[in-house]
């Protein structure tokens, strides 16, 4: 056997791949892992962030009904209520509810809530009532 012969013979022999290619496949799996291990990661912060979300909004729902429920009293007896008598809605109180911003639910949002409504009330027919 010449020198080509043998330069040629070791060349195209498969010997001494199977590291190489395990090492490549060993890759591959360890990205696609990673890759799980972000998306489960974004997963959970989706769905805190989703839970806060709806804390929040309820809560803020729940306030303005709580409003609605005290306009409704006072226009029951008043037309046009006075800023006295918008003082007397008191904020609901929100025991239970877990809020990173629990300070800015109180009294003067309400009461900038309650103005908001009662200007929309006065300004638009009641529905079913032209």
């Amino acid at each position: 056997m010449t020198v080509p012969d043998t330069v040629r013979a070791r060349a195209s022999s498969e010997s001494g791949m199977a590291l190489p290619l395990a090492l490549l496949i060993l890759l591959l799996i360890s990205v696609v892992g990673f890759a799980l291990i972000g998306v489960g990661t974004t997963e959970v912060s989706v769905a805190t962030n989703w839970r806060a979300y709806n804390t929040a909004f309820y809560a803020a729902d729940a306030g303005l009904q709580h409003g609605l429920v005290g306009l409704r009293s006072l226009f029951a007896q008043r037309t046009i209520p006075s800023t006295l008598d918008l003082n007397t809605i008191t904020p609901p109180t929100l025991a239970n509810v877990k809020l990173k911003d629990r300070h800015l639910i109180g009294r003067e949002s309400l009461r900038a809530a309650v103005c908001a409504v009662s200007n929309d009330v006065h300004h638009r027919p009641l529905q079913g009532h032209v």
